[in-house]
């Protein structure tokens, strides 16, 4: 699992995560994303947390609904996957 945390200046927190496929469907990102909430909130006292998900990847938008996660917003953003700029 790769992870990643961000405080931001404006008091927000935002985490993404990659798990590679051998790993999928056995709670690894579930359980990672959550203690990433928690500390982001607990200990970093963030007033906001943030993630997002590409969405011909529905499983990891499964992830963040199982935290409670609501859609706030639908942005494009630019990233490096599978090769490819998007």
């Amino acid at each position: 699992m790769i992870g990643n945390g961000s405080h931001l200046d404006d008091g927000t927190f935002e985490f993404g995560y990659w798990l590679g496929k051998p790993y999928w469907k056995q709670g690894y990102a579930t359980e990672a994303a959550r203690r990433l909430v928690a500390f982001a909130f607990d200990d970093m006292k963030a007033d906001y947390v943030w993630a997002g998900w590409f969405h011909d990847n529905p499983r990891s938008g499964n992830v963040l609904a199982k935290l409670g996660v609501k859609s706030t917003a639908e942005l494009v953003r630019y990233a490096l996957r599978q090769h490819l700029v998007r």
